[in-house]
């Protein structure tokens, strides 16, 4: 939100910040977030929908110009896989496992540096070949998280566990 209003201090785009996630509105944090859109004066420019089913939300990002994954802790960071899918750019923290996950594919910030996420925003808006390219790095990356390659790979661990399981018996 922060990121997001300062960005419109500087240039009026005529975009909108969609919110989706389970949020309960007796939450003290979606409490503080209303509380602070109305403050700011942008609650015509941000929508919060809550949770979306998987179905809508691939409509929702594949016609998203940019997805912001704003996590503090994130524990695997499937938001920014799915943006990967649906080819939109990804802005994303630098905290967690989020870095491992995105690798070189998002722009990575500070959670806490407001004005460096409007800035990158902006970036995004403004540069068609940058936007291209980290969705040309998502879809690279995606493979890397596929289901049957991880599950190969964690096989491939047990086997060789076992190996020297086997081996130190002899």
């Amino acid at each position: 939100v922060e990121g997001f209003y300062r960005l419109l201090k500087r240039k009026n785009y005529d975009f909108y910040l969609l919110f989706t996630g389970n949020f309960y509105k007796e939450n003290k944090v979606y409490k503080y977030l209303v509380k602070r859109i109305k403050d700011l004066g942008i609650e015509k420019r941000i929508i919060i929908t809550g949770w979306v089913p998987t179905k809508h939300l691939k409509v929702l990002l594949s016609n998203a110009l940019i997805s912001i994954i704003p996590s503090l802790y994130e524990g695997f960071g499937l938001p920014i896989l799915e943006s990967f899918f649906c080819e939109v750019p990804v802005i994303t923290t630098n905290r967690g496992s989020i870095p491992e996950i995105a690798d070189d594919a998002a722009i990575l910030i500070d959670p806490y540096d407001y004005e460096s996420l409007s800035k990158e925003i902006e970036k995004l808006i403004e540069d068609n070949g940058l936007r291209e390219e980290l969705i040309k790095k998502g879809k690279k990356r995606l493979v890397n998280f596929d289901w049957r390659k991880t599950a190969f790979q964690i096989l491939g661990i047990y086997d060789n566990l076992l190996k020297d399981v086997k081996r130190s018996k002899l």
